[in-house]
């Protein structure tokens, strides 16, 4: 059943309960506050006629009493509630990488794509994964995130890439899903450069939408021995997995956070392994990456 049906589902079915019960909203708000769970008369009335829905935990433990005052099986009214379309106030955004230049240029790519406003949307999870040759360098880095709209309908969303040094090419993108490339901005001082991506399927207020894509590193990528994902507010779950080349693994590799500009290592392996991975819960605003070389330094 699609969710904006739900507030009709669960108001029909909770007076269809009512009249089988053969009691009122007045009995049933009266019982609720003898148990401790006052809910009013006027919340009561838009519930059962489909006008609002419970939100919250509060008005989901008041379901569960109401389901057990109407002899009820445990979950009836519950499961037609739906997923909750709550989604708290955002933080203020904060500078994660520390670089006041690169963050006005990045500020810039994004203005110039005309990317939805930061207040718009949240970043649920954001998973990396790259493929690394043999001489270190990233080949491949797929994408794949779960966003959260936060206000409005949710068509669009911006992903900002920035380089080691100065560069006129970039990647290329491909195996799009979920989403497709609507426009993109390389900025003048060619460290930054940003894509728009238009959503298949928009997401309603607290509804989520997820996408991914692979990006393609031309030969003349600097050089580039780490992979990390910055992030400006909380972020519930980042990933970030490197796969090196089984032939050639780096002499090292370490997984490093920052926040608030400083930057701890937060685990070391030498020699390199195979894959290696750093995944942060509930992190942000900061960087969370891996790095890697072939010298003897760690």
């Amino acid at each position: 059943m699609p969710h904006r049906d739900h507030p009709r589902a669960f108001g029909r079915e909770f007076a269809a309960a009512l009249y089988r019960k053969k009691q009122t909203l007045t009995w049933v708000q009266r019982r609720l506050a003898d148990n401790g769970m006052p809910v009013s008369m006027t919340t009561l009335s838009y519930w059962r006629s489909g006008a609002r829905r419970p939100e919250g935990g509060r008005s989901r433990d008041a379901v569960r009493e109401i389901e057990r005052l109407l002899d009820l099986p445990s979950g009836h009214l519950e499961r037609l509630i739906g997923p909750t379309h709550r989604t708290g106030p955002l933080p203020p955004m904060q500078n994660a990488l520390g670089d006041a230049d690169l963050q006005a240029d990045i500020a810039e790519t994004l203005d110039a794509l005309g990317c939805p406003t930061s207040d718009s949307l949240r970043d649920v999870t954001t998973h990396l994964t790259a493929e690394v040759d043999e001489s270190g360098s990233i080949r491949h880095c797929t994408t794949k995130g779960l966003l959260q709209s936060t206000r409005g309908v949710l068509t669009e969303f911006a992903v900002v890439n920035v380089s080691p040094a100065p560069r006129t090419t970039w990647s290329t993108v491909s195996s799009l899903r979920g989403i497709r490339l609507k426009a993109s901005y390389p900025h003048p001082g060619m460290l930054v450069e940003g894509r728009l991506f238009e959503l298949l399927d928009p997401a309603q207020p607290g509804e989520t939408a997820l996408y991914e894509f692979t990006e393609t590193y031309p030969d003349d990528h600097p050089s580039q021995h780490e992979l990390w994902h910055a992030t400006t507010r909380p972020s519930h779950e980042i990933i970030v997995w490197a796969q090196f080349d089984p032939h050639a693994a780096p002499t090292w590799c370490e997984s490093f956070v920052q926040t608030s500009g400083a930057e701890e290592v937060a685990h070391r392996r030498s020699p390199a392994p195979p894959v290696m991975h750093i995944a942060r819960q509930r992190f942000g605003p900061g960087v969370v990456g891996l790095r890697w070389g072939f010298d003897e330094r760690h």
